[in-house]
């Protein structure tokens, strides 16, 4: 798991944690996800893509980075549409508020308790969020909940989603995002720290290209042609 490997680099900051929540979920765009969530900080590690993201106060930056690589992207968290807009929104409503949304009952999710949100109107074009549903004892920021959902393409409402379901044009339910597990625990201040050891790159896209990667192009290429003796 990418946290125990961070814990390892930064034996130190180890020692000291916060009280958090552990989310295990599928998000329909990205597959299987892990969250580290407290009131100020979040991490996400998505396990398909071998990616990590990170975004904390009082700052707001957005840290991708890869264990495998050992690099990382920094950028301030107002980006985090630009990322996002570069891949396929599968959900309407991305530019809902809190106001957009109201409590529409309650309910159980991976065993905890949660209030379901839904949207004031039904006007729309495509798909569209039907049920927001949201942890009622989970506290974090709104902006690191809004730049999470950025990143996952979700309506940012400044709420942390357990779980999304959307309507396609044809009105066929979609489960967008699926909590499967939802506990609290003390989290190590370290799974909040990118390695010192990592290489800062300059491009989001650069953080899964590793020494590896890089030999197997060149392995590619044509040998350089010899020149025949006369």
């Amino acid at each position: 798991m990418f946290l125990s490997a961070i814990c390892s680099v930064q034996p130190a900051l180890a020692e000291t944690s916060i009280k958090g929540w552990l989310l295990n979920q599928h998000c329909y765009m990205l597959g299987d996800e892990t969250l580290y969530v407290t009131p100020e900080a979040i991490r996400v590690e998505w396990k398909s893509q071998g990616t990590v993201m990170l975004c904390q106060a009082p700052d707001f930056k957005l840290i991708l980075f890869n264990p495998t690589s050992r690099r990382y992207y920094e950028t301030a968290d107002s980006n985090a549409r630009k990322l996002m807009s570069q891949r396929i929104s599968m959900i309407a409503g991305l530019e809902s508020s809190p106001k957009d949304f109201q409590p529409a009952g309650k309910g159980q999710i991976a065993g905890v308790s949660a209030t379901r949100l839904e949207p004031q109107s039904h006007a729309r074009h495509g798909p569209f969020c039907k049920e927001f549903w949201i942890a009622d004892q989970m506290r974090v920021l709104p902006r690191l909940a809004d730049a999470y959902c950025h990143y996952i393409s979700a309506p940012a409402i400044g709420k942390l989603p357990l779980q999304l379901v959307n309507l396609d044009p044809d009105d066929h339910v979609n489960k967008f995002l699926v909590c499967k597990e939802c506990r609290q625990l003390s989290i190590p201040a370290s799974t909040f720290v990118v390695p010192k050891s990592y290489q800062r790159v300059a491009s989001d896209t650069q953080i899964m290209v590793n020494d590896s990667d890089v030999g197997s192009i060149f392995d590619l290429e044509p040998e350089p042609k010899k020149n025949k003796k006369k």
